[in-house]
Formats: structure tokens, C-alpha cells, sequence
């Protein structure tokens, strides 16, 4: 907390009269300050304490606990020694750490929030959990993306200002994999209905879950992955989803995401409270049906095949 506070506040007037600090940083756009400190201050505090630094000795006679504390003390100091001669050299620079990584990322944070960033890294995150790699795989990368454009927005928000970012948790959660990874609620649907025995079980098993956007019961059910019948619409379904909820977003057709439910909100009402936009939800509706048109052929190959097997048997 200690070098939170000190990389992430800059006193902009100390005096008598009045005391005034920049406290912008302290918010969810410290969040990328936050990670490295926290990494920092646990690694360096953890190789200090292996290699005994400054550790005090003291006699046997003293409790364990008392002990301890002592040999706590100059990893401590170090540390909040480390950390203030970081605040001198960004006060002097004028800035604070998050506030120097973003003027310096700023063009990587403007690349991140483009429509083919997004609609690429959306096709890659698909073809990957498609070979058995799960998207949590992806999160250091697109998870403080995603986070530092929902704080973004959701102080622009707070403050009465135009929302800049399109691309966030929200956007990602509700948008573009509707049901979860591949936008498998659709397929869910169409299950339900299907010839197949199997396919039918899957479907009703796997509905639920799907609405709440957990996709591993029709992912390893039907199965999805390492299935090719189902390569194409499984990467398909949540590149295009991304793609036109991204344009019409941009376009102010409909408003951007600003708060974060939980991921297993239902993305039809997750779309709504997430923008306060009723047009949203009616968006993830025809997002569903164009996804149950791309599933739909598909979905037809499969159930043959599994036809002639229930058959035989």
C-alpha cells in the first residue's frame, strides 16, 4: 500500500493554508501500476528474507513472533526506501508512475481499443481454446486492456464526460462470446431440438449453463474441440459477434459499456445494464439468431453422422 500510494499520488500543493494531491491513479486506472508493485514488493521482499538481509539477531529466549517482526524490519525498509526514491524521481518528472505508463503506451492503448485489434485478437483467442487452450491463457494480456478501458469509461461516465473505449470486460463478456467462448448459446438452443439422442441430452444438459455463459458442457459435450466439422463456426460465431457489436458501437448506434456485472451475467441483461442502452439487448438478440444461422449447417453434418451411429446401434 505503501508504494501505491507513493508511485500513484502526487502532492501538487503542500502548505499551510491547503494541501492538494493528485488522487486520479488511485482508481482502476492504477491498475496496471498496482500489478507491478504488488509483483515487485512480493519478489523482492521474498528474496530478502531467503537471503537473511539485515536480519537481526536476537536471542533464542525471544518468542518466535517477536522474532519474525525484526527480521521483517529491513526488507521494510528498503522497500518503502525503494519506493520513495521512485516518487522523488516522478514528481520531479512532473507525472506519477501510471501516469507516465500511459502517456508512454498511450499509442499501444489506441491500437488495443481498434476494430482489427479486437476482431483478431477475439479470432485468436477462438482458435485456440479450439485446440484445447483455455482463453484464461489470454488474460494477461487482454485482461488489463479490457479493465483499464472499463475504468476509463466508467470515470469518463462519473464525470459526465464522452466514454472513449469500446473495447472492455463488458464488451468482450456480453458482445462478442455470447454463452462463452465459441457463442455456443445459439448451438445450445438448436440442440435442444436436435434428431440426435446425444445431441439432444447435450443440448438440454448444457442450455443452462450456456445462458450463463459457461460453454465447457457443449464444448466437450457435443464435442466442439478438435471437432473440424465445427472449426469453422466456432471461431465464426464470436469474431463476427465482435465485429458488428464493435461497429455499432463506434457508430453511436448503440452506447458503450461502462460497468462490469459478473461474467455470468446473461448477456441479454448484461448488454442492457452494462450500457444502459436498450438497444443493446435487443442487438445480442439478433447476435444469437445470426449465430444459429452459422451453427445451423453445420450442426446438420454432425447430427448425420451421429444419426447412422444411433442407428446401427
Amino acid at each position: 500500500m505503501c508504494g501505491f500510494v507513493l508511485t500513484c499520488v502526487a502532492p501538487i500543493k503542500l502548505a499551510f493554508d491547503g494541501k492538494t494531491t493528485e488522487i486520479s491513479y488511485l482508481d482502476g486506472k492504477g491498475i496496471l501500476a498496482a500489478i507491478f508493485i504488488s509483483i515487485l514488493t512480493v519478489e523482492l521482499y521474498r528474496i530478502m528474507r531467503e537471503k537473511n538481509f539485515g536480519r537481526i539477531k536476537l536471542p533464542d529466549s525471544v518468542p518466535d513472533s517477536l522474532s519474525e517482526t525484526f527480521a521483517s524490519l529491513c526488507p521494510g525498509i528498503v522497500l518503502i526506501a525503494l519506493y520513495s526514491v521512485l516518487f522523488i524521481i516522478f514528481f520531479n518528472m512532473k507525472t506519477t508512475l501510471p501516469g507516465w505508463v500511459y502517456t508512454k503506451l498511450a499509442p499501444a492503448f489506441t491500437v488495443a481499443d481498434s476494430m482489427p485489434f479486437v476482431v483478431i485478437m477475439t479470432a485468436f483467442v477462438q482458435l485456440f481454446w479450439f485446440f484445447g487452450v483455455h482463453d484464461a491463457a489470454f488474460s494477461g494480456i487482454l485482461a488489463p486492456i479490457r479493465e483499464s478501458g472499463l475504468s476509463v469509461n466508467a470515470a469518463a461516465k462519473l464525470a459526465g464526460h464522452a466514454m472513449p473505449r469500446v473495447f472492455t470486460t463488458p464488451f468482450w463478456v456480453y458482445f462478442c462470446v455470447i454463452g462463452g467462448c465459441g457463442s455456443v448459446l445459439a448451438l445450445a438452443i438448436l440442440l435442444c431440438k436436435s434428431k440426435s439422442k446425444q445431441l439432444r441430452t447435450v443440448g438440454r444438459v448444457g442450455l443452462i449453463p450456456a445462458f450463463f455463459n459457461i460453454s465447457e458442457p457443449i464444448i466437450f459435450g457435443v464435442p466442439l474441440m478438435l471437432n473440424p466439422i465445427f472449426f469453422i463456426p466456432f471461431i465464426l460465431t464470436s469474431t463476427l459477434n465482435c465485429f458488428i457489436a464493435y461497429l455499432c458501437t463506434s457508430l453511436g448506434i448503440i452506447g458503450k459499456s461502462f460497468a462490469m456485472l459478473s461474467w455470468n451475467m446473461p448477456s441479454v441483461f448484461g448488454a442492457f445494464l452494462s450500457t444502459m442502452d436498450i438497444k443493446a439487448l435487443f442487438l445480442i438478440i439478433v447476435l444469437i439468431v445470426l449465430d444459429g444461422v452459422i451453427y445451423y449447417p453445420f450442426l446438420k453434418v454432425q447430427e448425420k453422422e451421429l444419426l447412422e451411429v444411433e442407428e446401427e446401434e
